[in-house]
């Protein structure tokens, strides 16, 4: 196994049956529904990403399935508008 740095790489994981997982560099992704940033890092050696009991990605690779959904933080209540007299 070479250094992870020369994969470009920021870590190497390996566990005692020889399977490995790399985490890439993070970056900046402008995907959400306002346009506003997150911080995105992939990582190769999973076989599968499983939410809500749906497979969203297999071998690296998007399966189409989106079974989350947005979690937001917290928002201020909205204000009752009274309509004028």
């Amino acid at each position: 196994m070479t250094p992870s740095s020369l994969h470009g790489s920021t870590t190497l994981v390996m566990g005692n049956c020889g399977v490995g997982l790399r985490l890439l560099p993070p970056h900046m992704v402008y995907d959400l529904p306002s346009g506003a940033r997150r911080l995105m890092q992939e990582a190769e050696g999973y076989v599968a990403t499983i939410v809500s009991g749906e497979v969203i990605y297999r071998d690296g690779k998007p399966t189409g399935a989106l079974p989350g959904k947005l979690v937001r933080g917290h928002r201020p209540a909205p204000v009752a508008r009274v309509a004028a007299e």
